[in-house]
């Protein structure tokens, strides 16, 4: 899935893709709308409540995002070539 500077809603999966900077490129991070709902703060799983809560939870969301990555934690889906970090209500719990 190829982004843009901003982050990305993915309206068929209901999630909202992203980069993050590394010193050796960026990685790609995946937050699904109920993960922001339960542990963001949004007020619906629309793409604009999650905006809000990425905006407003962006350190945040950035510093669990680089946790992953440092700890080896990456996803991938059959249909894609790239492998990402897929942030769910697990890491946000802490």
């Amino acid at each position: 899935m190829p982004l843009t500077a901003e982050p990305d809603w993915d309206f068929e999966q209901s999630c909202m893709w992203f980069e993050i900077p590394l010193k050796t490129g960026s990685v790609l991070c995946r937050i699904d709308g109920r993960c922001f709902m339960n542990s963001l703060g949004a007020t619906s799983t629309s793409p604009m409540a999650c905006r809000v809560a990425f905006v407003k939870f962006k350190p945040r969301i950035h510093a669990v995002a680089l946790t992953q990555v440092e700890a080896g934690h990456l996803d991938s889906l059959p249909n894609m070539l790239r492998r990402f970090v897929w942030l769910t209500e697990k890491q946000f719990a802490s």
